[in-house]
């Protein structure tokens, strides 16, 4: 899920590929160091940078900003779902087994409204498939890969059987999020802060891994000159960032359903 942690992380990954264009093998867009961090620099830290010329920029959130905007239905929605590699074919009183054997995935025959199902193993083959399965449905013979069932069937299917990850929302927040510049020069600040600006204009929504979004939401620009005395040129870019809180299960899912009757 999203956290405050991973939107800290996202936005920082983000400011150093502004502040860095072409990589940290070459110079960064002030021809100094720009060190990028997520949370309060340390003070020292800080003061040794600048006074070697460099600068950090760090970003956090501001505290107690953050606000419950929950509004969406809390349903489980599938966001991953494995691909199977198995293939099953039914036809009269036979299942062909097919594709390529793999784990994590499953077989899953109906006879006559009864389920036999077979989890495939590391190692199987489609034939040690077949014989498995085999082995478990009343009046069924085996031959490489081919499964024949013997007696009445009013009702036959074979389904592979794969796993996937479903994700709920429960709950949605905005919080406010600041990219601050801490700079040895008026100028070399200037420069980080136009960059980052502009590059963010064209960025509206943070991807995740898990294939959640977070909003983002230009709030303002503060100039500070707090610690001029110290050399320190400082420059707040605020955002106000949504981002949802999520829920995870693993499912299992049937794919492609065949479907054979005899009469």
């Amino acid at each position: 899920m999203a956290t405050q942690t991973q939107v800290m992380s996202e936005i920082a990954t983000f400011v150093d590929g502004v502040v860095y264009p072409n990589g940290h093998a070459q110079a960064s867009i002030t021809n100094n160091l720009v060190k990028i961090s997520i949370g309060w620099p340390i003070s020292q830290q800080l003061d040794q940078d600048v006074l070697a010329g460099n600068a950090q920029i760090s970003v956090f959130p501001i505290g107690m900003t953050d606000k419950n905007v929950s509004r969406f239905p809390k349903v489980w929605n599938v966001v991953r779902l494995n691909t199977p590699t198995l293939t099953t074919a039914v036809v009269n009183n036979t299942v062909d087994i097919g594709g390529i054997a793999s784990v994590p995935q499953a077989i899953l025959i109906n006879l006559n409204g009864t389920l036999y199902g077979y989890s495939v193993q590391l190692g199987d083959t489609l034939d040690s498939i077949a014989t498995g399965l085999a082995a478990i449905i009343p009046g069924a013979t085996a031959v490489a890969n081919l499964i024949t069932i013997s007696g009445e069937i009013l009702k036959l299917t074979a389904n592979v059987v794969v796993d996937g990850m479903a994700a709920k929302e429960v709950k949605r927040q905005t919080e406010i999020y600041t990219i601050s510049i801490f700079a040895p020069t008026p100028t070399i600040r200037a420069t980080l802060n136009d960059a980052i600006e502009v590059a963010f204009e064209s960025v509206h929504r943070i991807n995740f891994s898990d294939t959640t979004q977070a909003i983002m939401t230009y709030r303002g620009n503060r100039t500070l000159d707090d610690y001029e005395k110290n050399i320190i040129y400082e420059q707040q870019i605020l955002y106000t960032v949504e981002y949802p809180t999520m829920s995870y299960e693993n499912q299992t899912v049937i794919e492609g359903i065949k479907l054979n009757l005899t009469t």
